[in-house]
């Protein structure tokens, strides 16, 4: 049946156009999951493959569009975590890196994001091996909701906000026998942390830290939504390690404290979660430069 409609889809730069509606409709048909309680049909990617294999020199990312397509069909594959689907992707040919995919959605950026709530996946590991950049910086360029969420940090960055997410990153790099040599030279050169102070002895120092991570619990910030509360005293000890002298001391009689107080839950009540505390950060930021009157725009 699906074939009488084939000569109908039409690829353009129209992210509604026939052609992308279309394969978006057989993607959302075939990555429903595979539980045995839901009361909806199996999934059959089958078709979707197929119709890709026939369209593949049609779907170009260079075409504002096609890139936005693809970069949704990575993020069903991330959503769902389809190694398959991943791999089937291939045939497109699309560096995972490239601003056409980026802008729309930053695989890095979303897997940072998403670590402390879904732990390792698949699709991490195999995006990771396959070279996803974890150093690609968020900016003006990013679109939709990513735009505030990943400006002006890396993905890298952004895991070092959580023990938990650092720690499983951390054991990620690990096991795929990652340089951290040339990882944290790679980060500091193209990422925000140098801004911020570090050097690559004391953030490869983090890197070999002994330390028992701590998830977060999830928190209603601020009536917008579900996030985990910030961990003060890990950023208070990252903090210390990259600033002082004798980081690896103090660093020790921190995480000491930490563990009472999450045990006393001083560590959770009254927080916010980071992205609250960015916007907090960068509205304080914009106040001081407009009231200031030695700051001038040039």
């Amino acid at each position: 049946m699906i074939r009488l409609f084939l000569e109908y889809l039409e690829f353009e730069d129209d992210i509604n156009c026939t052609g992308l509606l279309g394969l978006r409709r057989l993607l959302s048909t075939s990555s429903r999951c595979h539980g045995t309680s839901c009361s909806h049909p199996l999934a059959r990617p089958e078709t979707f493959y197929w119709a890709l294999n026939i369209f593949q020199d049609q779907i170009l990312s260079t075409i504002p569009a096609m890139g936005r397509g693809i970069a949704l069909m990575i993020l069903s594959a991330m959503e769902a975590d389809d190694v398959e689907l991943l791999e089937r992707l291939n045939v497109l040919s699309v560096d995972i890196n490239s601003k056409e995919i980026i802008k729309w959605f930053s695989p890095g950026h979303y897997l940072a994001l998403k670590m402390g709530t879904r732990g390792l996946r698949n699709s991490a590991r195999v995006l990771i091996a396959r070279g996803l950049n974890l150093h690609i910086l968020g900016d003006d360029d990013f679109r939709g909701n990513q735009v505030e969420i990943c400006r002006n940090d890396s993905p890298l960055s952004l895991v070092m906000r959580y023990s938990y997410s650092f720690f499983l990153l951390r054991n990620l790099l690990r096991d795929l026998n990652t340089d951290f040599r040339q990882f944290v030279k790679d980060e500091l050169e193209q990422g925000p942390l140098r801004k911020k102070g570090w050097t690559q002895e004391r953030l490869l120092e983090l890197f070999k830290l002994d330390f028992k991570p701590f998830n977060m619990p999830m928190i209603q910030c601020h009536g917008r939504w579900q996030q985990h509360a910030s961990e003060v005293s890990w950023l208070t000890a990252v903090e210390r390690l990259k600033s002082r002298p004798d980081g690896f001391r103090d660093i020790a009689e921190i995480l000491q404290a930490r563990d009472k107080d999450i045990i006393n839950g001083h560590d959770i009540g009254g927080t916010i979660c980071a992205f609250c505390q960015k916007m907090a950060l960068k509205s304080m930021q914009d106040s001081i430069e407009d009231s200031s009157p030695f700051l001038v725009s040039l």
